[in-house]
Formats: C-alpha cells, sequence, structure tokens
C-alpha cells in the first residue's frame, strides 16, 4: 500500500505544559512550563509555517492551553493562515477566558472539554476538587453563546463501570459529541498501572461506543458517541465502530508539536524513561523550518519505512498488517516497548477465542474490575479526606 505524506492534515499543538491540574493519567507530566516555551514571536512564526505546509486541521492542547496567556493570538494567526483550530481544555478557566473566546466563536471548529467519569472519579483523576463541575459549567456557557463543544473521556480501570451513568449526566447538559479514548501507560499513569485496562478490557468498551451510536443514528438519543485511534482495527465489529482504518498516521498525515518546539509524528510518543534525547522527536523548529523537518527523507521512519521484518507475535501473521501496520503506535509502544506489536487490538481478541460481542454490562465490568474499583475508593476516599484539599486556584491570574 503506498503511504501518502505530501503534506500533514492534522497537528496537535501542546502549546504549554503549564497546568492547574495534576492528573493521574497525564501522559506528559504537565504541571508548570515546559522548560524554554516558544516565545510569542516563535509561536506566530511558526503558526505561518504551518499554513506554508498546507495543515487542514489544528488541535490546540496542553498543559491547559487557556493558562498560556497568548494562546488566542497563537488561534487567530492560525485562521488567518486558514487552518481549521480546535482547542482541547479542562474547562476550568472558560469563564475567565470568555472575553478572549467570544471574538474567535465564528470562525473556531470545536472546543472540547475533558471530563473523566462521574464528579468524584474526575475530580480524583484530575487532582482538583470542583473540576467536574467547573469543566461542564464551563461547556454550558459555550453552549449557550453558540460555540460547537463536545467532551472527551479517556477510560481507564477508574472509570469503565460509569460510562453508561456519565453519558446521562452529559446528555443532561445538553452534549452532543462526545470522544472516549483509551488510556496509555505513559507519563504519570506509569504510577497507576493497577487501574490500566487490560487489552480484554476494550471489548464492552467497543460494545459501548457501538450500541450508544446506533441509538443516536436511529435518532433515540442526541449524543454522539465516537472512539479515537487506540481503540479498533479490523475485527468483524470495526465496521461498525471505526471502518476504513488505514493504520497510524504519525509522521504521514498527523504531526505533532511540544511546547519548546520539538517536532513529532504524534506527542502520544514518549521514550519511557526520560532522556537526553527523545527517539520520537524529529527536530525542532527552532533549528530547522517545519518544512525541511516533514520533507527529511530520514524522518519519521517508523511509519514512512514501515518495515514488515521487524513485526512481532501475533500482529506478524496478521492478514491486515499491510494496512493495520499495528495499530495505534503508542498503544503498541507502551504495551511493548516497540512498534510492531500491539495486544489492544479487537481482531486480535477475537481471534484468540475471546467473544468480542460481549455487550457492555455494568455489573460484570464491576465484578471483573472488582480489586482496581476497591482500590480507587480507597484512595478517594484519602484525597477527599485530607486537610486543606481545596480547589487550586494559584493560576487563576495567569488565564486572564
Amino acid at each position: 500500500m503506498k503511504l501518502d505524506f505530501t503534506s500533514p492534515k492534522n497537528c496537535v499543538w501542546e502549546i504549554t505544559q503549564c497546568c492547574n491540574m495534576r492528573c493521574l493519567h497525564c501522559g506528559s507530566y504537565a504541571t508548570g512550563k515546559r522548560q524554554n516555551e516558544l516565545t510569542t514571536e516563535e509561536a506566530l512564526d511558526l503558526c505561518d509555517q504551518l499554513g506554508e505546509i498546507g495543515l487542514t486541521y489544528i488541535t490546540i492542547s496542553g498543559g491547559e492551553p487557556l493558562l498560556r496567556p497568548d494562546w488566542n493570538l497563537i488561534v487567530e494567526r492560525l485562521l488567518l493562515n486558514k487552518v481549521n483550530v480546535s482547542i482541547i481544555t479542562n474547562g476550568y478557566f472558560i469563564k475567565e477566558n470568555l472575553h478572549k473566546l467570544i471574538p474567535l466563536r465564528p470562525y473556531m471548529s470545536y472546543v472540547a472539554v475533558s471530563i473523566d467519569g462521574l464528579r468524584d472519579t474526575h475530580d480524583y483523576i484530575r487532582q482538583t476538587p470542583g473540576a467536574f463541575d467547573r469543566g461542564l459549567d464551563g461547556l454550558e456557557l459555550l453552549r449557550k453563546l453558540k460555540f460547537a463543544t463536545g467532551v472527551i473521556t479517556t477510560v481507564s480501570r477508574w472509570n469503565l463501570h460509569e460510562l453508561e451513568k456519565l453519558e446521562i449526566e452529559l446528555m443532561r447538559r445538553k452534549v452532543l459529541h462526545w470522544q472516549v479514548q483509551t488510556v496509555f501507560p505513559g507519563g504519570r499513569m506509569r504510577e497507576h498501572m493497577k487501574q490500566l485496562p487490560y487489552p480484554e478490557d476494550i471489548i464492552p468498551l467497543a460494545q459501548f461506543i457501538i450500541r450508544e451510536n446506533k441509538k443516536f443514528k436511529e435518532k433515540k438519543i442526541p449524543i454522539h458517541t465516537f472512539p479515537a485511534d487506540s481503540l479498533g482495527y479490523c475485527s468483524s465489529i470495526c465496521h461498525n465502530l471505526m471502518p476504513g482504518w488505514q493504520g497510524c498516521q504519525a509522521g504521514l498525515q498527523a504531526i505533532g508539536i511540544e511546547s519548546d518546539g520539538n517536532i513529532k509524528g504524534c506527542l502520544s510518543l514518549s521514550p519511557e524513561i526520560k532522556t537526553e534525547k527523545d527517539p520520537f522527536a524529529e527536530g525542532s523548529i527552532r533549528e530547522k523550518r517545519l518544512k525541511e523537518i516533514w520533507e527529511n527523507k530520514k524522518g519519521f521512519l517508523y511509519n514512512r519505512k514501515f518495515d514488515k521484518r521487524k513485526v512481532k507475535g501475533f500482529c506478524r501473521t496478521c492478514e491486515h498488517l499491510e494496512r493495520c501496520r499495528c495499530g495505534c503506535s503508542q498503544a503498541a509502544y507502551f504495551a511493548t516497548g516497540n512498534r510492531f506489536e500491539n495486544p489492544y487490538c479487537l481482531y486480535r481478541l477475537e481471534k484468540e477465542g475471546h467473544n468480542i460481542n460481549e455487550p457492555y454490562n455494568v455489573e460484570v465490568i464491576k465484578e471483573k474490575l472488582k480489586d482496581s474499583i476497591e482500590d480507587a475508593m480507597e484512595r478517594k476516599r484519602e484525597f477527599f479526606g485530607k486537610k486543606g484539599n481545596n480547589i487550586n486556584t494559584s493560576h487563576v491570574s495567569r488565564a486572564k
């Protein structure tokens, strides 16, 4: 299969690592600023470079992107370069940023708020009491102002059993778009491996998404539920889940930008241990033009020159290898330590004898996840019982 990487269509740009939360599953350990983040001048020049290479869509993320004071200038410059812009935020500072958001409403594609479970679960995962209500209240403000909005939920053993109740709450809040994705064991999540889904845990998750999306198509519910790339890929049910999967697009159709200007195929790809050299970093815009990095014939080789001879395990014998290329790169890498085998695959589970048509059943899931749920409940009690564990407002002035 011929791979196309003439120009990237999608980009995720982490404009800052600064964050008011300390999410337990954060893949980038976001707290304060990354050392030597791009200046406003550098960021605006990068916006122009993204326009020059013909980028179509970009998602602005963090950290918490609304904590970067010039975030709106970056969005404005991208829009001037005819790039479609979306933002992913924890929602905590939406009210403080309305004066910046409102002028952009007619031009922005989407604002998504991350909500990772019911109130206590979300606040615990985010290590921020009040985060659930602040996030959804902010989303409601935007909805009333006619912004296109949605919710992104990262699924782990902390919250897999809460999806039905969470969906009811989201519908009550009039959320219309809901992206559901699996957590990956990077960043802080490495400290909470008990809560990492097993490969077979993705079966009820996939069935939940398929079931709810069917209801949406039949106009029985107003919310559209859909998966991210970490769930698939070529099983007998995937035509209802993620049809047309053509393999990981990192370095082909997709590009990631870190807040210090490092370029990757995907921001989720990072070394398991922090080293001086990140094997997934293709270069820095402080040293080369973005076009030069993108067009480097020796860049993004894990996808552009995917070597089937390196493929291992089940994936090596899979009939779909040519187009699937071991699925999501970050899921494969963090599960196995390499890019060339992926246990988080519905087709693999199907071939290994698992019933991938097993429905999402809360009571069955609770029984399977009993140890993980009990561990989480104990940790929640400890967290919410701590003295002085109040809402973190130390970043409010920076967000205005």
